[in-house]
């Protein structure tokens, strides 16, 4: 996957690419499960665009914008769309910022138990477990506890960096860097995977 950030006044736009798909599809899988809204460009009606389909529609990807290729109308691929959530996209020139504008349109609601879908973890010297991830649901705030899953080890968040600027919180939508303190504690039941981390 390949990540870019675009800062637009307060909101920060993370573009998430697939870019080993066709070759992996686990990186379509990746990039979807880290995202709340698609762009989704048809240049060819083939094996890619049937898949995306499929998993867009697999995995609820409800919110999306549809850009049409040179050669593709509406009507060559309505029969292929019909009754997925592909369907509900509207369409959308591929200019960048008009795409820019309607994507940063998104607010996501910050209501409910935080919960951060973390993509990557790694321990720093003298900083502790450092996790990088997007919050999926509420707001997470500096000395909030977590239980992290499916170990369900528990952790106080030191610190929390958006765009490489500490703040003391963060809502659903925003991807972020979170500094840790996790804290020994009994073995729990192995529970299925689930890559996220809830308070």
């Amino acid at each position: 996957m390949t990540l870019y950030n675009h800062k637009l006044n307060d909101v920060v736009l993370s573009f998430v690419e697939p870019s080993a798909y066709p070759d992996k599809i686990q990186s379509l899988v990746s990039s979807l499960n880290m995202s709340d809204q698609v762009l989704f460009k048809v240049d060819a009606v083939d094996a890619s665009f049937a898949e995306t389909v499929v998993a867009l529609d697999a995995m609820g990807m409800g919110r999306g914008l549809l850009i049409l290729g040179k050669d593709i109308t509406p009507d060559s691929i309505a029969k292929f769309i019909s009754g997925t959530v592909v369907s509900s996209y509207p369409t959308a020139d591929e200019q960048v910022v008009e795409l820019r504008d309607k994507l940063a349109q998104l607010r996501l609601g910050n209501d409910g138990n935080c919960m951060i879908q973390v993509d990557h973890s790694f321990s720093v010297k003298g900083v502790g477990t450092v996790a990088l991830g997007v919050v999926k649901k509420g707001v997470v705030k500096k000395h909030d506890n977590l239980t992290i899953y499916p170990d369900r080890k528990k952790a106080s968040v030191k610190s929390i960096q958006v765009q490489d600027l500490d703040v003391s919180e963060a809502a659903a939508g925003v991807r972020l860097g979170l500094a840790m303190k996790t804290f020994p504690q009994k073995t729990f039941r192995e529970e299925a995977y689930s890559p996220q981390m809830k308070r």
